[in-house]
């Protein structure tokens, strides 16, 4: 089967949700056709790194953010329908994956065709003031021109559902088969694994490492003056993207996963598990959330949320003298979270799509 997927991505970037469903589509055997982050006056352009995966690229003539006036909407759309058919001749048979919410344009641009919309972010907190209105609308637009919306988020599933009942929950998934950690060891020690930037709440971070409590920061750095003031800290231990597999030593002296998001940033409170928390689950980690209104509903012992810095390093400390008893729950409850388990759903919504459109559904 082929896919077309849109996104704001680049595909050289560390994986998010839509590169990670690209390389699973690539790894069942499927084409796929990646369009990338587009950016004003760039030429169209597309290159085949492998026989089943093209990356497009090109331009827009507006920012998403910029979308205000349907007329500019509407020429915006005119002019990316143009450059996606000049890009890959497109058959009734393909699929569409949609991570843009403001693609609005794709049922009346391609009537025949099967089309999923994948809603990753809180578009609507996150838009400029000027744009909150048009954001909404043209989210409920792209979701009720889709053939079935898949979320995220609680939150961004309410959103949908003010729109069309034609919506699921579609979480990010353990890349990782579970392994019981190595039992009976102190486990010191806090884990931050992914990215480090302005996202993360700063007082709680130094507030742990005040404390004494090493954390070991481990991802892509956004350099900026927090970041600088966290990883300077005497109890910060910084090391470059590394995968969780080898990260043993690491590994054996943390007994929590830290997930610190900043709660005024726009796009942090509609997070109900942050792409990495399935993965450091995997790896035996209970999650330990700031107080967000959205996070997922988990067995007692495996997420946490913390009011402040004390009650953070209250539940770190319970966590320390669980971690071994927790381990049969994180097990269990991971059996839901599995590759298979996001292929085996998607391959399911979009043979439903492709029965709304008339064509007859596909084996995975």
């Amino acid at each position: 089967m082929r896919f077309l997927i849109f996104t704001r991505t680049s595909w050289a970037e560390p994986p998010r949700l839509r590169k990670q469903v690209a390389q699973m589509l690539l790894a069942h055997g499927h084409e796929v056709h990646f369009f990338q982050k587009r950016r004003f006056g760039r030429r169209a352009q597309s290159e085949q790194p492998s026989e089943s995966l093209t990356l497009h690229s090109g331009g827009h003539l507006l920012h998403h953010q910029l979308k205000i006036v349907p007329l500019l909407n509407r020429i915006d759309a005119a002019f990316l329908t143009s450059m996606i058919k000049r890009q890959v001749s497109v058959n009734d048979d393909d699929v569409i994956l949609s991570f843009c919410y403001d693609f609005f344009f794709l049922r009346e641009k391609f009537p025949n065709n099967a089309i999923v919309h994948v809603v990753n972010d809180d578009y609507i907190s996150a838009a400029i003031a000027p744009h909150k209105r048009s954001a909404r609308r043209l989210l409920h637009q792209s979701a009720t021109g889709a053939d079935y919306n898949l979320v995220v988020s609680y939150l961004i599933e309410r959103q949908i559902r003010e729109a069309t009942d034609k919506v699921s929950l579609f979480f990010p998934w353990a890349r990782h088969r579970y392994e019981t950690p190595t039992p009976g060891l102190p486990r010191p020690d806090v884990l931050y694994w992914g990215y480090i930037n302005e996202r993360i709440d700063e007082s709680v971070v130094q507030g742990i490492m005040d404390a004494g409590t090493t954390i070991h920061f481990v991802g892509s750095i956004t350099e900026s003056e927090m970041t600088k003031r966290v990883l300077s800290h005497a109890n910060a231990r910084v090391y470059e993207p590394t995968p969780l597999e080898a990260l043993e030593e690491v590994r054996s002296r943390c007994c929590c996963a830290l997930i610190p998001y900043d709660l005024t940033n726009p796009y942090n409170p509609a997070v109900t598990i942050s792409n990495r928390g399935f993965e450091l689950l995997s790896f035996g980690f209970p999650l330990v959330f700031s107080n967000l209104p959205n996070v997922l509903e988990a067995p007692p012992g495996l997420i946490y949320r913390y009011a402040d810095t004390a009650d953070c390093l209250s539940k770190i400390d319970s966590i320390r003298q669980s971690f071994d008893r927790a381990q049969p729950a994180i097990a269990e409850f991971l059996v839901d979270h599995t590759v298979d388990r996001r292929y085996e759903q998607l391959m399911q919504t979009v043979n439903a799509a492709r029965e709304a459109r008339g064509a007859s559904s596909v084996s995975p």
